[in-house]
């Protein structure tokens, strides 16, 4: 899993909540970087979380990179405001999930599950 988002407290926050339900994950601070990475080994990551509001690119704009090269990569979009929350998912064709920040733990697990391999999230 590629987990991107440019605050380093919830970058970090993220990575301890994957690794408890059983995620290994790649995580990156920078969406540019964290394109790179992908572009690298696409088939290295079974889903991308990114948060939505990031310098140099937003998650939306990350996504279509990654979509364009992997159309069925599951990419979940985080945010800290309900402004974006509210748009409508058509407005993010690819997207597959918004979820709200503070990440829940519960949440983050079901969400998951729908894009993992069972074995893969505890």
């Amino acid at each position: 899993m590629l987990f991107v988002d440019d605050e380093q407290v919830v970058l970090l926050l993220g990575q301890r909540l994957l690794a408890e339900i059983g995620c290994q994950v790649t995580a990156c601070q920078d969406p540019v970087q964290a394109l790179a990475l992908f572009r690298n080994d696409p088939c290295a990551f079974d889903v991308v979380l990114t948060d939505y509001v990031m310098p140099n690119m937003t998650g939306p704009e990350l996504a279509v990179e990654l979509l364009a090269i992997r159309p069925d990569l599951p990419v979940i979009l985080l945010s800290g405001s309900g402004a974006e929350m509210a748009e409508s998912p058509a407005a993010h064709p690819g997207i597959r999930e918004f979820l709200a920040k503070p990440i829940r733990l519960a949440e983050l697990a079901a969400v998951l599950g729908r894009y993992l391999p069972t074995s893969a999230v505890s």
